[in-house]
């Protein structure tokens, strides 16, 4: 069975952990990093499972930065 990578960045925004997926329309947040991972574990199976065609496991990899990335001003 084919395994579908899914590569996630984590990082603390100051009141939650919030982790993005690079390259598929994946977002979720926790209040610890272990519920972070158990987040990201979930929201992954679920994103591949509902892609046509998977049929495998979901292999995660997830890089945790050591600094909130910077907004533009005006977005979000």
């Amino acid at each position: 069975m084919p395994t579908a990578r899914i590569e996630f960045e984590a990082y603390w925004d100051g009141e939650s952990w919030r982790a993005r997926a690079r390259r598929h329309s994946i977002y979720t947040f926790a209040d610890t990093l272990d519920e972070l991972l158990k987040n990201v574990k979930e929201a992954a199976q679920l994103y591949a499972e509902g892609e046509e065609g998977f049929e495998g496991q979901v292999e995660i990899v997830l890089r945790v930065q050591d600094h909130v990335p910077e907004v533009a001003a005006g977005s979000g």
